[in-house]
């Protein structure tokens, strides 16, 4: 791991800023001057109080790369999140296929799906949530300027912890033409 970059940890709060200021933006649209909604987005958007929010609002939200509900709609469980690329290769067609190329998905609370989206913005190549499931320290430093939001980090990477299995969960595959295994 690098030594922590006040540079670095400055351009990823940049973008975390960036993502909240935009979404301030399209919820000021329209909005007289005078409106009381106003004060209270202009508060509830402030950084550190939408970072607090949002790390709770984590906790209601998982990436998955394999969803149960599309499975069985009463399913309750584990929705996976394997990376394609970790996977064991095998000559049949499968998630392992994918490779590097794939797009997550997330489920959970939809009120909660602007957190996936400030997860998922890119520095440097990375996702803020693959540079703090690897305890990256500069992500760490941006997602919080003082002691009391020392916790925050912690909060997101829930996001993509497992669940429990469920009796649904167990997916059925037709064939659409003749298979002879080789």
């Amino acid at each position: 791991m690098n030594a922590p970059s006040p540079y670095r940890q400055s351009e990823i709060r940049n973008l975390i800023q960036g993502f909240i200021t935009e979404r301030l933006a399209t919820k000021l649209e329209g909005l007289a001057e005078d409106d009381p909604k106003r004060a209270t987005l202009l508060a509830q958007y402030a950084p550190d109080v939408w970072l607090e929010d949002a790390a709770r609002r984590a906790a209601q939200i998982q990436a998955v790369t394999h969803t149960l509900k599309a499975i069985h709609p009463d399913a309750k469980g584990t929705n996976l999140y394997c990376l394609p690329s970790a996977l064991p290769q095998h000559q049949l067609v499968g998630s392992h296929c994918l490779g590097d190329d794939f797009a997550g998905d997330v489920v959970g609370n939809a009120a909660a799906l602007d957190v996936y989206k400030l997860l998922k913005l890119e520095h440097d190549g990375q996702t803020p949530l693959d540079l703090l499931l690897a305890a990256d320290a500069d992500a760490i430093a941006a997602l919080h300027t003082d002691d009391k939001h020392r916790s925050l980090p912690r909060c997101y990477v829930r996001a993509r912890q497992p669940g429990l299995p469920h009796p649904y969960g167990k997916p059925s595959h037709w064939l659409a033409s003749s298979f002879t295994a080789t």
